[in-house]
């Protein structure tokens, strides 16, 4: 922070500001983490000090006041708690608390207890919202939820839930919504019930989720709240509706609400989606419906086919307007029922457009898009739809599905036969292909989605530096060409020829060693087809690869075009050691 000055800075203090500057100077994470225990322990002294001077003042005033009595002149003390420098150092002590590298620096919640008798007095008689809001945060962040300090806080949260304050009401029920406790419950909730009906929409959300939250610990509550919910079902604000939504999934969980209602409201809010009329409330609200309807979809006797037809053209209008969250909420909603009815189902979306046109084409402006978030977005649509819908060709399809015939349980484990990797004729025009219809044997047949320039695009994501993007990569192609000599398995094989090649004359690249290992990991994940055996196997002819390799540069990688760029006195410290060590590392928090 050495052109960095106070001002700009944006730090909380002077303190705040001196201590990130010394951690940022330390030559260690030890020393950092020494800075920010100093500043703890600073405080402490501080907040100590201040108690004994505020109990010794206390009892001053009482004196005083008993002395005036018998008509003797005493003046009060001169103590007054300073409220804004309560606040900046609970935030300071958090900022602390988070700010640990090593497990030796780390600072427990138990080590801020002494601060835990300012924030309680903060919460209740802050004299801003800010500084009331930061005592609740302090007391979420540091006492645990079963400590019996917690009925201070609960003291203290009944007084603002009681208050016609509304920011006061929200700070309170922000605080049962985190730290959700069973000795509240007998002491607000009857003050719930009625806030269901308050006027302020912000009020009637957040006493929903509070509902919810303290539902999971006593069910009974719930059937307390079920005239209020199924009014707040219909209420025009979309905020409030969303967390209707989520109260009712908890309901209908503690068998509080019936099922048809439940399938009624969800699918009321899918099918009024209109992208004409769509803001950010209205999409966050039917994204919000299509997850309650993914949590909930085992349970509901629902018609599959109809459900997914219904998802169908809800994607196809999202994907019009590019709203990406939602097309991606869908797709993992349709993940979880059975192909056949996915596939049919979006075949039916185009089953009549001349030329035909895959009815996936709205995800195509994400491959050309240099946000490597929407490429990402894209890969993940990929892995979730079935191949076929993708890569182009024909299937056929069981479809007549009862309720819940069509579930499965990971979409990633079934396998679709497909033909060669995104077809045959993927850098062909698609009038080519045969019309997107439904045939006499329940055969459908889908124009591929990219051309060959396109998959050559797809392909190139296994160079990227980013570990998710290849990751991913893999699992979309993986899926489009299951076969053992399929692309990824290629692209596994290139990697161990890599690993393999010895040029003794030049000093190993540790770094570019680090990263082939690492590829030849991720595509194993994939390969071994989650068989323990299989995996085991991988990494030990990884590893074994790797370590036989050593004292080689010259390894030629499928992600990368050149070499690290790491010093010689870097490669001399990781070595053959750091190479298998991170390998390790790799397996062990995969």
């Amino acid at each position: 922070m050495e052109n960095v000055t106070f001002l700009s800075s944006g730090a909380l203090n002077r303190n705040h500001y001196a201590l990130v500057a010394k951690q940022e100077r330390a030559l260690s994470s030890e020393e950092a983490d020494k800075a920010a225990w100093d500043v703890v322990e600073d405080i402490k002294s501080r907040i100590t000090r201040k108690s004994v001077d505020t109990i010794a003042s206390s009892i001053g005033d009482l004196f005083a006041a008993g002395a005036r009595g018998w008509g003797f002149n005493i003046p009060y003390s001169n103590a007054v708690w300073n409220s804004r420098q309560a606040r900046e150092d609970l935030l300071l002590l958090l900022y602390c608390k988070e700010s640990q590298t090593t497990k030796h620096g780390k600072i427990y919640s138990q080590a801020l207890f002494f601060a835990l008798p300012t924030a309680l007095t903060l919460a209740e008689a802050g004299s801003t919202v800010e500084e009331r809001r930061t005592g609740y945060l302090f007391c979420s962040q540091v006492l645990p939820s079963n400590h019996e300090m917690q009925l201070l806080v609960i003291n203290t949260v009944r007084k603002h839930i009681d208050s016609p304050s509304v920011p006061d009401i929200l700070l309170a029920l922000e605080y049962v919504i985190t730290v959700p406790n069973a000795d509240a419950i007998p002491a607000i909730n009857t003050r719930l019930q009625e806030l269901l009906t308050h006027k302020s929409p912000q009020v009637r959300q957040r006493v929903m989720y509070a509902f919810k939250a303290l539902g999971i610990l006593d069910p009974d509550l719930l059937f307390r709240c079920k005239d209020g919910l199924q009014l707040n079902l219909q209420h025009p604000d979309s905020t409030v509706k969303g967390a209707a939504l989520s109260l009712l999934l908890t309901c209908f969980e503690n068998d509080v609400i019936d099922s048809k209602l439940t399938e009624t409201t969800i699918l009321e809010v899918i099918q009024r989606f209109r992208p004409s009329k769509s803001n950010s409330s209205s999409v966050r609200l039917t994204t919000r419906a299509v997850e309650v309807l993914g949590e909930s979809l085992a349970k509901l006797d629902l018609d599959l086919y109809n459900v997914t037809v219904a998802l169908s053209e809800l994607v196809s209008k999202a994907g019009s307007r590019q709203l990406w969250s939602l097309v991606l909420a869908v797709f993992k909603v349709m993940s979880q029922i059975g192909q056949d009815i996915s596939i049919e189902a979006l075949a039916t979306k185009n089953s009549d457009s001349q030329p035909p046109v895959n009815p996936l084409s709205f995800l195509k402006p994400l491959l050309r898009q240099p946000d490597i978030n929407l490429n990402l977005t894209l890969l993940q649509c990929l892995v979730l739809l079935p191949p076929v819908t993708w890569t182009g060709g024909s299937v056929g399809t069981h479809a007549e599905a009862k309720a819940n015939d069509g579930l499965v349980a990971d979409p990633l484990s079934q396998e679709l036969d497909a033909n060669e990797l995104f077809g045959e004729e993927a850098g062909k025009g698609v009038e080519e292909k045969a019309p997107l219809v439904v045939g006499e044997l329940n055969t459908i047949a889908f124009p591929p989605l990219f051309n060959e320039q396109e998959v050559g695009r797809i392909i190139g994501f296994l160079r990227s530096k980013d570990t998710t993007m290849r990751k991913l990569t893999i699992l979309v192609l993986a899926r489009a060409d299951p076969s053992e000599d399929g692309i990824v398995s290629q692209y596994y094989k290139q990697i161990l020829e890599g690993l393999s090649v010895k040029h003794t004359d030049r000093i190993l690249d540790p770094n570019l060693q680090i990263e082939l290992v690492s590829q030849a990991l991720e595509a194993s994940e994939v390969l071994c087809h989650d068989d323990p055996t299989v995996y085991a196997s991988l990494i030990a002819d990884i590893l074994g690869r790797a370590d036989s390799s050593f004292g080689s540069t010259e390894i030629t990688s499928p992600t990368l075009s050149s070499k690290s760029g790491a010093s010689n006195s870097t490669q001399r410290t990781r070595g053959r050691g750091g190479v298998i060590e991170s390998a390790v590392d790799a397996v062990i928090t995969k």
